[in-house]
């Protein structure tokens, strides 16, 4: 089942589930993942993430060299939602973990063959990016991989798949995109996870967390637990019944997980 589906069904189950709404409080708005044992407070700064490998905060500083508005999150069952003009910026909360995306309406800055997103990392970990740009590994003070934005692609509202890369300049992330031809709105997705899923023999799993062109929303990402992982737990029903998710339905979970679900 390709990534993008997966979440899309992890959306579905969280909405349909109120273990993974939003509650507001007088500091903010708080959501709990009982799956993949996460926390995270959002305010109009941006998100905090907390887990059992560390702390990850993220705010968005500039798209393309312009600052984008401070406004207060909205919330709808598990989505948490920023909406800034051409730019909106959701969470979603679910099963698979916390999903994050951006939707850009239009071109935005003075380059039109280049989007930048740069984000500010807060929190315990440290960030180091692979080779080539194609992930980051969020570090615990001991040097452990806690978390990891990996899988990352961009497309724009043809499906065509445009270049994109992580770039790393002192506490900010960059997400940069070649625009050049791309139609809008346009979508960049990377995916965040704990640790680093893998196989029951040791080494990772190839079939899990790639992603596929969709139409141009910016930035899908995905916290997870690597001992909860939901990815391929899921498979066509044989008869119907589910509101949430009419095609879907549960299955055990599949080997690399060290928990599992009754069909």
């Amino acid at each position: 089942m390709p990534a993008l589906a997966q979440l899309a069904v992890s959306r579905a189950l969280g909405a349909d589930d109120s273990a993974y709404w939003a509650r507001r409080s007088a500091t903010g708005v708080y959501v709990s993942n009982p799956r993949q044992g996460l926390r995270a407070r959002f305010d109009a700064a941006g998100v905090s993430i907390s887990s059992a490998g560390g702390s990850l905060d993220l705010s968005l500083r500039s798209i393309s060299g312009m600052a984008p508005a401070a406004v207060a999150p909205t919330v709808r069952s598990n989505r948490i939602s920023y909406a800034r003009g051409a730019l909106s910026e959701w969470y979603a909360n679910g099963p698979m973990g916390l999903e994050q995306g951006f939707r850009i309406a239009r071109p935005l800055g003075s380059d039109p063959h280049r989007l930048t997103l740069t984000l500010a990392l807060g929190g315990s970990l440290r960030a180091r990016v692979q080779p080539g740009g194609a992930g980051v590994a969020l570090l615990a003070p001991g040097g452990k991989v806690a978390l990891r934005l990996d899988q990352l692609s961009a497309s724009d509202s043809s499906g065509r798949s445009l270049p994109v890369s992580f770039a790393l300049d002192g506490g900010r992330l960059s997400l940069r995109v070649d625009t050049a031809g791309a139609r809008y709105p346009l979508n960049v997705d990377p995916l965040v996870q704990e640790g680093q899923l893998s196989a029951s023999n040791g080494a990772r799993e190839q079939g899990m967390g790639s992603a596929a062109p969709v139409p141009l929303h910016i930035s899908r990402w995905i916290v997870g637990n690597d001992a909860r992982p939901f990815l391929g737990a899921v498979a066509p029903l044989r008869t119907g019944g589910m509101k949430y998710a009419p095609e879907w339905s549960h299955l055990p979970s599949p080997p690399w997980s060290s928990s599992r679900a009754s069909p």
